[in-house]
């Protein structure tokens, strides 16, 4: 289906340790080491199918904040092309914090990532008080090849990044992400957490849904529907076949 959102899905700990005081961590590598150092076991909780996790497996209790994410090509993408994404949130959200990345139906990063060059970055990208021109976004680079834009508590207004699609055809791309809304104290309770996401079509299945689409216009109102039915077993069996590689 063209145009999907997705719920990210937290997965329950098998373990659950009792916590007094939970800090964001200030340094994103951080969330790349092991538990017993503190760190995140190699999880950024964006809800990406190679992290599964999202901020809400920690924080919970307050509003969920909203946001508007402005540049995907919500028809599919075009191998090789470059599309410039931005995530923007209100004002008065001054304790925001967020991670998003791309990622195939493996997990793996698909195309690669880029942040604004120093003489690009706008006034609401960059941490309070602005006179200190620190930008807020930083872009996490993994050994497995994995790509994440992290933008720490620190009072930016948003994140802007520019995508570069796969180069071949790897089927559907996951965008997902997951952000914060702090109280400012030091503990994981009456935070908001907004997951989000998004499946990009493929361009075969792009192409597949937009002749789908131009028949179904022509026929019934049953024909739409068993043409809906067709696709999503279609890319079921093409997940299964992924899997089970």
């Amino acid at each position: 289906m063209r145009g999907r959102w997705l719920l990210a899905i937290s997965l329950i700990p098998l373990f659950v340790v009792p916590l007094t005081k939970a800090h964001a961590f200030s340094d994103p590598l951080s969330f790349n080491l092991p538990p017993v150092a503190a760190g995140g076991g190699g999880r950024f909780f964006t809800g990406a199918p190679g992290d599964s996790y999202t901020c809400k497996t920690c924080h919970s209790g307050g509003a969920s904040p909203k946001a508007s994410v402005l540049g995907l090509p919500l028809s599919g993408y075009r191998p090789g092309s470059r599309y410039e994404v931005s995530i923007r949130w209100p004002a008065e959200f001054t304790k925001i914090s967020l991670a998003v990345e791309l990622t195939d139906d493996a997990g793996k990063a698909a195309g690669s990532l880029r942040l604004p060059p120093e003489g690009e970055v706008q006034s609401g990208e960059l941490c309070e008080p602005v006179a200190e021109q620190v930008v807020a976004a930083q872009l996490t680079e993994l050994a497995s090849g994995r790509q994440i834009i992290n933008v720490p508590d620190c009072g930016s207004k948003s994140v802007r990044f520019l995508w570069t699609a796969p180069t071949t055809d790897v089927g559907p791309v996951w965008f997902a992400g997951s952000m914060v809304l702090s109280d400012g104290e030091s503990d994981p309770f009456h935070d908001g957490v907004t997951d989000f996401g998004r499946i990009i079509d493929s361009p075969a299945l792009a192409s597949e849904t937009a002749g789908a689409c131009s028949a179904a216009r022509a026929g019934a109102r049953g024909s739409r529907i068993w043409l809906f039915l067709l696709l999503a077993s279609a890319a079921l069996r093409r997940r299964q076949r992924r899997a089970s590689r």
